[in-house]
């Protein structure tokens, strides 16, 4: 009977991961929103929690209401398809504070709960882009690069240190990952064009990945369909 967590659940994949854990038996979902949720996701029977991934208080506050969880999905990003020599300091710090430090925040204050969890495995998934990965970068001019990828790197870091921490020993049957969800049809998709898969297909697979992982899967890079990808 696991209970999951899924940070940025409005809409598009997020929206779609609710519904798909929800449909798995057993399953008790809390789902994050930074304003009012919309009526899908208020009548999916999920949890509903506010947050914002770049204010400390919001997220305290929230993790206050979840006594236990097995699962973390942290799906919420912002992304536009900019280039490094236009951006700002300001702007590439507005990423990293969403893009990794806000994942940070959320680890930092789920975890005491993520440890209670009745379940032998504790999952984490951090939402990630094939863009993070600097091998297939190198030369790359499709899709998008600039500080999102910046940050989607470093966010690979991030569960890579997580899992260091927390998967050394195995004693707590921590599992953390990076993942890249592929081309879906969300807003943010819609920016690279018109072809992404439909949100519900990915959340299906990504799910599925979720259920099976055992903790030999810890720190590698997955993909939505199985594979796993270079860093």
């Amino acid at each position: 009977m696991p209970t999951a967590l899924v940070v940025g659940a409005s809409r598009g994949l997020g929206l779609a991961l609710v519904h798909e854990l929800l449909s798995r038996e057993n399953t008790t979902v809390y789902a994050t929103v930074r304003s009012a949720p919309p009526a899908e996701l208020a009548a999916s029977g999920a949890q509903i929690l506010t947050l914002d991934l770049t204010d400390d208080a919001s997220i305290e506050g929230a993790a206050a209401q979840v006594p236990a969880l097995d699962i973390i999905v942290v799906n919420g990003a912002m992304g536009e398809d900019e280039k490094l020599q236009t951006t700002s300091p300001e702007r590439l710090l507005e990423y990293f504070n969403t893009n990794v430090v806000g994942v940070h925040r959320i680890m930092r204050a789920f975890l005491p709960a993520l440890r209670k969890g009745k379940e032998t495995q504790k999952k984490v998934i951090f939402v990630s882009s094939a863009v993070g990965s600097l091998e297939i970068e190198v030369n790359q001019t499709l899709g998008f690069r600039g500080p999102y990828s910046v940050s989607k790197a470093a966010l690979n870091m991030l569960a890579v240190q997580y899992h260091n921490e927390l998967c050394h020993e195995g004693k707590e049957g921590f599992i953390v990952i990076p993942l890249d969800p592929g081309w879906v049809d969300t807003v943010m998709g819609r920016m690279s064009g018109d072809s992404g898969m439909p949100p519900s297909h990915c959340a299906k697979d990504i799910t599925d990945i979720l259920w099976r992982l055992k903790p030999e899967d810890s720190a590698k890079f997955w993909r939505w369909n199985g594979e796993t990808l270079s860093w």
